[in-house]
């Protein structure tokens, strides 16, 4: 196994930075790069997988476990399945943690963008993952909203043969069983998998239960290769929250202690998926048509007002790309992504008044969202180990939100500021230009890569202090 590192010139609005791509197989296959297998060393990004075998050696309680092995990447482990997420960048909070990065699960975006959840990861099947792929850096033209730190794809296992298995592993304080059954046969197969999880919590009333469904059906004996995914994640969660004083952390009596006994967070969450793909003499044609719903209800403990946040949406989609040869030598891909995506958020305060957080109900609203997304990718073969990349991609997003309570004005008691019904048109362009250079054993590589602006989803939650005219980056719809 040889260490691969790539020059990436990428001639954008630049930011620079050395690497080197840890060690993985020059033909490692990946598929999050380009949506379609592709062996790691033809890819020009700065790309980590890990795979089914070092899964089984981790036996991972929590996906920080997995992704903290990667370079450049960090999980901030939270409360029972709560995390906060780095890549290539600060450990991100609140909307920038929410939109900085892509959480893709079999290539789909988890949420839709604009309602985006800072703990990326709770809906995904981390628990039955067959592999994780990490592209560290912008997503470049196959990904927009929210791919501009990096891009997580949690990949479930597809048949391989027929059979079934399962684990089960106790700790002091968490049980965890995996239980998965497999069948293939003349060119079709099936796969059912459970994962449960009880987390007990060292801290007091901080326990998580948290179970994960997939079911996937693989049919390639007709002139369409067909790939079915469905997916189910429940979660009910204790939360604990912060410690507060000097030295907190070094009192071993007061790190198990809860101040915050009454929080909590719930999700709920299913996805269905279709892969429908056909090669022929002349490129492949792969359409991903999806659906999507999330509910989630949580306390924000980390809040004087310790208000109640309810956020849900549904989505229907479609991923499509083609993928030809250049004349001569290279490749190139033409897609569309389509979405329409209709949310609401509620937000209300139990707790009396205290400083600018009034009791009451602070938000309550609902947003429909549609969003068309063209790409196109050229990679040119300059010599046996030497590629150019040029490629582009526009977003196009459309939101119509209505205020479900009266709106209110700047001068009005509190911090909170709900805005008329109003509608908004986003269009932000992309473009992409990089050189990738295959150096074996080569000790460093320099990328200075620009990835996608984020499909800029709307602030429709927000205190009075900020300058609404101003706004040229907002916060996702929801966190």
């Amino acid at each position: 196994m040889n260490t691969i590192c790539k020059v990436k010139l990428a001639v954008l609005i630049a930011s620079g930075g050395l690497y080197c791509q840890p060690a993985m197989a020059a033909d490692e296959i990946v598929i999050t790069a380009e949506r379609r297998a592709q062996a790691q060393n033809d890819v020009a990004f700065s790309i980590s997988k890990i795979n089914h075998d070092q899964l089984i050696t981790i036996q991972a309680e929590h996906p920080a476990e997995v992704l903290n092995q990667i370079p450049g990447t960090s999980l901030h482990r939270g409360s029972g399945q709560e995390h906060l997420t780095a890549i290539r960048s600060p450990i991100l909070t609140g909307g920038a943690g929410a939109g900085s990065f892509l959480f893709l699960e079999n290539g789909v975006p988890v949420r839709a963008a604009g309602f985006a959840n800072v703990n990326g990861l709770l809906e995904a099947q981390t628990a039955l993952a067959d592999n994780f792929e990490v592209v560290r850096g912008p997503g470049g033209a196959f990904y927009g909203a929210n791919a501009i730190h990096g891009v997580i794809n949690v990949q479930t296992p597809t048949p391989k043969q027929t059979g079934y298995q399962g684990t089960v592993s106790v700790s002091e304080r968490i049980q965890q069983a995996n239980a998965s059954l497999t069948h293939v046969a003349d060119g079709k197969g099936f796969y059912a998998g459970i994962a449960l999880q009880n987390d007990q919590g060292f801290r007091d009333d901080s326990g998580a239960d948290k179970q994960q469904l997939t079911l996937r059906h693989v049919d390639e004996t007709g002139r369409w290769n067909r790939d079915v995914i469905f997916s189910f994640t429940n979660l009910n969660q204790e939360t604990a929250g912060f410690l507060i004083g000097e030295d907190a952390f070094a009192d071993e009596t007061l790190a198990t202690t809860n101040p915050n006994p009454n929080a909590f967070r719930d999700v709920r969450s299913a996805r269905l998926q279709s892969n429908f793909s056909r090669t022929s003499q002349t490129g492949t044609l792969t359409i991903t048509p999806y659906a999507r719903w999330t509910d989630m209800t949580f306390r924000q403990h980390f809040l004087p007002s310790q208000a109640i946040e309810r956020n849900s949406h549904w989505s229907v989609g479609a991923q499509s790309a083609w993928h030809g040869k250049l004349a001569g030598t290279g490749t190139y891909a033409l897609g569309l992504d389509a979405e329409y995506t209709q949310g609401f958020l509620t937000e209300v305060q139990e707790n009396p008044t205290i400083f600018s957080f009034i009791q009451g109900v602070h938000y309550d609203y609902q947003v429909t969202a549609s969003s068309l997304s063209p790409f196109a990718n050229a990679v040119f073969e300059l010599g046996a180990n030497t590629s150019l990349t040029i490629a582009a991609r526009g977003d196009w997003t459309h939101y119509d939100y209505e205020t479900r309570i009266a709106a209110n004005l700047p001068s009005d008691p509190g911090r909170f500021l709900r805005p008329s019904d109003r509608s908004d048109t986003f269009l932000p362009l992309v473009p992409k230009l990089a050189c990738n250079e295959n150096l074996p054993m080569a000790p460093a590589g320099l990328a200075m890569p620009k990835g996608p602006a984020p499909r800029k989803p709307l602030i429709y939650t927000g205190c009075k202090t900020i300058n609404w005219s101003a706004i040229s980056n907002p916060k996702p719809l929801i966190t």
